[in-house]
């Protein structure tokens, strides 16, 4: 999965959890079928300490999240328009965050590290920068004429023929000819 795709998922998996602790539907007129029509009303705007359209550019943590939650209501687009308009008043009575979802332990979803096999967050494509490590394609660069490859191909082309970026083999090759240096 790339790097864009977790970032969808975890837009959405994010606002999935939101949405799940504070009721699932709107506490205005009951609405719960799309989850990207549903919003979050600061009660009191004087006490917003975080705008929920910016997590989606710049992730919080969660307690940040939770915090702000609970200054809110869950309502659908077509209620929070109508509440800022003055035509729509909040309910006497509605849902508040659940306390439940404040533990990010009951918040996370798992599955298992690709390499060993331990239980990981599903945002996280490891368990470890050990086992991350464990992951990355090796090159023995002892059976590799890199000048060579370098006289005859692309960067872009090498990259690919060996699954390394460009900077490692501009490593590389600085320390080939760091080492050609001390022998001259």
């Amino acid at each position: 999965m790339n790097s864009n795709n977790r970032v969808r998922n975890w837009r959405k998996n994010t606002k999935d959890k939101m949405i799940a602790a504070m009721g699932g539907k709107c506490q205005c007129c009951g609405y719960n079928t799309c989850s990207s029509s549903l919003a979050f009303h600061h009660i009191d705007p004087s006490i917003k300490d975080l705008s929920f359209g910016k997590i989606r550019a710049n992730p919080k943590s969660w307690e940040k999240i939770v915090n702000e939650l609970k200054k809110c209501i869950l309502v659908c687009h077509n209620c929070h328009s109508e509440i800022h308009a003055g035509i729509r008043t909040l309910p006497k009575f509605y849902e508040t965050f659940n306390d439940y979802y404040s533990n990010i332990e009951n918040v996370i979803e798992y599955d298992d590290c690709p390499i060993c096999h331990s239980q990981k967050s599903i945002s996280r494509k490891f368990c470890s920068q050990l086992c991350a490590q464990k992951n990355k394609r090796k090159v023995d660069w002892g059976k590799i004429d890199l000048l060579q490859l370098l006289k005859s191909y692309k960067i872009s082309e090498i990259e690919k023929m060996l699954g390394v970026s460009n900077a490692a083999i501009y490593k590389r090759r600085d320390k080939i000819l760091e080492n050609k240096k001390g022998y001259l």
